[in-house]
Formats: C-alpha cells, sequence, structure tokens
C-alpha cells in the first residue's frame, strides 16, 4: 500500500499544476466591471476601457470582443492606445472597429506602439473614417446624462521630448473648466506624478498588461516596459486630486499571461 501511495500522491500533485497552469495561463476575454463616484457629475456615466489589443482576436471577425462592448451599453467607449501593433497587418483593429462604429462616442489615443508602425497615419485616417475620433493632444466636449464632460487625450510620449510632452500635458489642463468631470486619455500610467497635479478628474492609462505574470489574488505584476514590479497594474489608483484607472489590456502576445486574462474594462462612475 505505501509503495502505491507515493506515487499516487505524486500524480495528484501533478494533476493540480496541470489545472492550474491551464487556468493561469487562459487567454480568455474577462469583462471586467469596476466603480468610482465622483461629485462633478450630476448622473451616473458608463465607461468601456479598450486598451493594448496590439491587433488581436476575440472570436471569428472580432464577434466575442463586439458582443462584450455592445451589450455594456457604455456612454462612452475610450481606447487608450497600443491598439495596433508594427508586427501586424492591423485588419482586426477594423473588424472591431467595424462592429462598433454606431457608438456616438469613441475616443482614441496613440500608445508607443503605434509610433514604430511606418503607415500610421493612414491607419489613423482609417479610424477617423469609422467614426472614431483621434485625439492628438486636443480636447472634446459634450454632453452625457445631464453631463458637461470633456475628453482629452494626449499622443504618446514617444513622438516628443519629455519636457514638449509635459508642457502640451498642462496646456491642456488649463483650459478646463473645474465644473466639468474631465477625462484624460494617456497611454502610460507611470507618469502619474504629472497627471496629479492637473484638472483631470480621471486619467485612463494601460501600458503595462497588468504586469504580465501576476501573482493570484492580488494586484501585484511582475513585469512591464519600464521594469520589474511596476507600481501600476491594474484597476483604480487614488493620485490625490484625481483619480488614475490602468486597464490590464488585451493583447494575448508572444509572451504568455500568467494569472492575467485578457480584459475589457467597463467603468461605472456614480455621482455623488
Amino acid at each position: 500500500m505505501k509503495r502505491i501511495r507515493g506515487p499516487l500522491i505524486f500524480l495528484i500533485i501533478l494533476i493540480l499544476i496541470c489545472i492550474i497552469n491551464i487556468y493561469a495561463l487562459s487567454v480568455e476575454l474577462e469583462v471586467n466591471y469596476y466603480n468610482t463616484k465622483s461629485n462633478n457629475l450630476n448622473n451616473d456615466i458608463r465607461i468601456c476601457h479598450i486598451s493594448d489589443l496590439h491587433d488581436y482576436s476575440f472570436g471569428d471577425n472580432q464577434k466575442d470582443l463586439i458582443k462584450a462592448i455592445n451589450d455594456s451599453n457604455s456612454d462612452l467607449i475610450l481606447l487608450t492606445g497600443d491598439i495596433f501593433d508594427e508586427t501586424k497587418k492591423n485588419e482586426n483593429v477594423f473588424k472591431l472597429i467595424d462592429g462598433i462604429k454606431s457608438h456616438p462616442h469613441i475616443y482614441y489615443v496613440t500608445g508607443n506602439h503605434e509610433y514604430r508602425i511606418s503607415n500610421l497615419y493612414s491607419l489613423l485616417n482609417r479610424l477617423e473614417e469609422n467614426n472614431v475620433k483621434v485625439l492628438h493632444n486636443k480636447t472634446e466636449e459634450l454632453v452625457i446624462n445631464g453631463n458637461k464632460i470633456t475628453v482629452s487625450g494626449m499622443d504618446d510620449s514617444i513622438s516628443y521630448q519629455m519636457g514638449t510632452w509635459v508642457k502640451k500635458l498642462n496646456g491642456l489642463s488649463a483650459k478646463l473648466d473645474d465644473n466639468n468631470y474631465n477625462i484624460l486619455l494617456s497611454h502610460r500610467p507611470n507618469y502619474s506624478s504629472y497627471y496629479k497635479n492637473t484638472k483631470f478628474d480621471l486619467i485612463l492609462s494601460g501600458h503595462y498588461h497588468g504586469g504580465q505574470f501576476r501573482i493570484p489574488f492580488t494586484n501585484i505584476g511582475l513585469i512591464s516596459p519600464d521594469g520589474l514590479f511596476p507600481k501600476y497594474t491594474g484597476g483604480f489608483y487614488d493620485l490625490g486630486n484625481n483619480k488614475l484607472f490602468v486597464s490590464r489590456g488585451l493583447a494575448k502576445g508572444w509572451l504568455p499571461r500568467y494569472f492575467n486574462k485578457p480584459e475589457l474594462c467597463i467603468l461605472n462612475i456614480k455621482s455623488e
């Protein structure tokens, strides 16, 4: 009996390890809902936040991702960069856009990977032709559910000297009305020291892919483009004067995601 027990325990442990790793390495689309509040809103709004797609596909012709976005009934669809990828044909992006382009409020900013694409501006023109507003360091004002809202977008800093990028950020902030609900789309969360001194109520970012390899039951990721153990790996962060929200992103990638499923973020912003 003892001779049988040892190999049996080893087999059970091996099976458990396999099951855990199958789950941990899953790249099934995950739709996550997040909640926060603001006293600059008269009524609640809902935001669909898309980041770091890198031209990957979810279902035939993006049907799974399109359905998740449309089913969310969001007031705004906001894309925070690295939607395209320099190593891809980028047609999966436009399959997605084709499925959501009837939405009245879709906004996009660039990430660092877009600036490695030789025909970037032809891709951005295609977005504009399909009802996606590309925000090149500018602000759009709109009214949603009785709320005055601005959506601003910063081009990724890879296209500027850092000092120039910060001046442009502060220039956008200076023109904002404190009584509006002011949203900024900016790909990189690690610029929080600049964001926190602005008039934006909410900053949306991505870039870190959730830290790629995540420690289960925590919000700790292991790696990012800027080094190990990134500070901002997913969810809301209080910066003092405003809030930063970071998406774990949608890219499946050549580098495995571990306990880190691709994420579509739905943000419920409650009036206070």
